[in-house]
């Protein structure tokens, strides 16, 4: 019993030691001697630890807004690694209306020269916005002095308007995650179906807490996922289309809104697919723009008058529309500005050009109709009848 006792004091003490730390801005010596990832010596990269809160915040007069916040340690092991090093917040900020906004953005990297460690702040000189669409931008972060075993930690925050749209969760990464914690906070009046993609399990622990806007208390739905030693799942799979539709994730679908007890209304949202095409086409922008056909009608004639054949008119219609309109490289299922000043200015995006040679095609007397698809970057669409 004497020998078993010092053994059972080391242990604790060598658990002590190993023990993590993740408050931010503060990492260990043993952290930044580590070599590789233990699990997986092939990693290039690895997350120590990966965070992220979603929560509705109450804004008086102007109802919730959605944040979420992020805290990511990451440690380098080689120079394959270092694309770590630049992070790209991608976020919505359209030419009108409400935009959201990247804030609070903090960052250091560590390294470790002989026992002592060094702390590099992230600069707002190495913090970038560039507008990459009329409908998004981009904060592109570049962390300093990073090297070989170099520790990267940033924080930072999502503000959104858009209430009804919780960003996916990504539960798996092309590189391994020692310590995930994620949370998502949803008020009562909220209802979400959660759809799960990907094989590795991360399991879902759900509790509730309360909250208060004045003098009404009300629900809020806490999902959360606590998990160690996450596997890579690289991007080096020979014969996959897009490694992401397997790495394992949570996509979030709005089912309905239920503000009565406040003295709201009740909505509920598409639940099945033609629902969805319904919508769709009511849309002024998509159905609307479909039904327009007297901008092009004199041209339709003379390319209808000029085929010999029913196939010469079909591919007539369609090398007319191709030559007439070029591509702006905007992506979308809605007509932009509309198909009619698109055909008049030559230009428009993907929405205008399809629905313009649909439109077409069937005051040809076709029975043509468009069909949206999702391109594989996108992921796997998710709609649970």
């Amino acid at each position: 019993m004497k020998k078993v006792l010092p053994l059972l004091l080391l242990l604790t003490t060598q658990l002590s030691i190993l023990a993590q730390d993740y408050k931010f801005g503060k990492v260990s010596k043993e952290e930044l001697e580590e070599k590789f990832y233990p699990l997986d010596s092939t990693a290039d990269a690895a997350y120590l630890f990966k965070k992220r809160r979603t929560y509705y915040d109450y804004i008086t007069n102007n109802g919730f807004q959605l944040v979420t916040e992020f805290h990511e340690r990451i440690k380098v092991y080689n120079k394959e690694g270092f694309n770590m090093a630049t992070k790209e917040v991608v976020y919505y900020k359209p030419e009108s209306g409400e935009s959201e906004s990247v804030s609070s953005i903090k960052g250091y990297t560590f390294n470790l020269n002989g026992n002592k460690i060094e702390k590099e702040k992230l600069s707002t000189k190495s913090i970038f916005t560039e507008n990459i669409s009329k409908f998004r931008s981009v904060k592109k972060i570049s962390m300093p002095k990073v090297k070989e075993g170099s520790i990267i930690e940033l924080r930072y925050k999502v503000y959104s308007p858009y209430v009804q749209s919780i960003s996916d969760l990504k539960l798996q990464y092309h590189i391994p995650v020692k310590k995930l914690d994620y949370s998502v906070e949803i008020p009562e009046y909220y209802i979400f179906k959660k759809n799960t993609i990907g094989y590795y399990p991360v399991k879902q622990i759900k509790t509730s807490k309360n909250g208060k806007i004045g003098d009404i208390n009300y629900k809020i739905e806490v999902t959360s996922f606590v998990e160690e030693n996450i596997p890579a799942l690289k991007n080096d799979e020979p014969f996959v289309s897009s490694v992401k539709n397997y790495r394992s994730g949570l996509k979030f679908e709005l089912t309905q809104t239920n503000f009565i007890s406040i003295g709201g209304d009740f909505k509920s949202y598409s639940s099945s697919w033609e629902q969805v095409a319904k919508q769709i086409y009511k849309s002024s922008s998509f159905g609307g723009e479909l039904s327009k056909s007297s901008y092009y009608k004199d041209d339709l004639n003379k390319i209808l008058a000029e085929s010999k054949t029913e196939v010469d008119k079909l591919l007539n219609i369609y090398n007319f529309v191709k030559q007439r309109v070029k591509w702006n490289e905007y992506y979308g299922i809605y007509s932009d500005k509309g198909v009619r000043k698109a055909f008049k200015d030559r230009v428009g995006n993907v929405a205008d050009i399809n629905l313009m040679l649909t439109s077409m095609l069937r005051t040809y007397g076709l029975n043509a109709d468009p069909v949206l698809v999702s391109t594989r970057a996108n992921g796997v669409p998710f709609f649970q009848q």
